[in-house]
């Protein structure tokens, strides 16, 4: 079984509000983006920095967990 790493880029799924929030500011929303780790809290939930493709910033999650609903992420394929 894979276990999250600081640093390891994962796969994040956004949610309707973040989604909505990016709209504001940009054209191009995606429902899933890369995701880079910066804290580790058990094998299943992590702190993310999530890269927006885009000039807005950065989106910040803290306390994610793995799995496949929205505002959850997974390993890459």
């Amino acid at each position: 079984m894979n276990k999250p790493k600081l640093g390891m880029v994962v796969l994040y799924k956004t949610t309707e509000a973040q989604r909505e929030a990016m709209r504001n500011v940009q054209d191009n929303v995606q429902d899933v983006l890369p995701a880079i780790v910066v804290a580790v809290w058990s094998d299943d939930c992590v702190n993310l920095k999530v890269m927006i493709d885009g000039d807005s910033t950065d989106l910040w999650v803290t306390s994610s967990l793995r799995g496949e609903m929205e505002g959850n992420w997974q390993f890459q394929d």
